[in-house]
């Protein structure tokens, strides 16, 4: 290989997209100055995200405010654990596939 490098150029280039991208974007706003310039004037986290949802025009037909965390909600999804059931199977199955290989 002649021109090796190429391959920092090229992921240089790529790094610099993707943050020319994301600053165009999200207009350099941080997470916390989006939500605390909402929560100044409401002092509810969840109508600030629904805020924030809607000013970047997406729209929440039933907003239900919850007692539980975050990830109670998520782990409490029966998708969830059949797709971490999933991962667990094909990536030992993949392990099992590559080890044999090796010998």
């Amino acid at each position: 290989m002649r021109h090796w490098s190429y391959h920092y150029l090229a992921s240089l280039g790529l790094a610099v997209a993707s943050a020319i991208m994301a600053a165009a974007v999200f207009r350099f706003k941080t997470q916390e100055g989006g939500l605390s310039r909402l929560a100044g004037a409401t002092k509810n986290y969840l109508s600030c995200v629904l805020e924030c949802l809607l000013e970047i025009g997406q729209h929440s037909e039933e907003a239900e405010a919850s007692e539980h965390s975050a990830y109670r909600q998520i782990l409490s999804i029966r998708a969830v654990h059949l797709m971490a059931l999933f991962i667990l199977i094909y990536v030992g199955y993949v392990s099992c596939e590559n080890s044999s290989d090796l010998s």
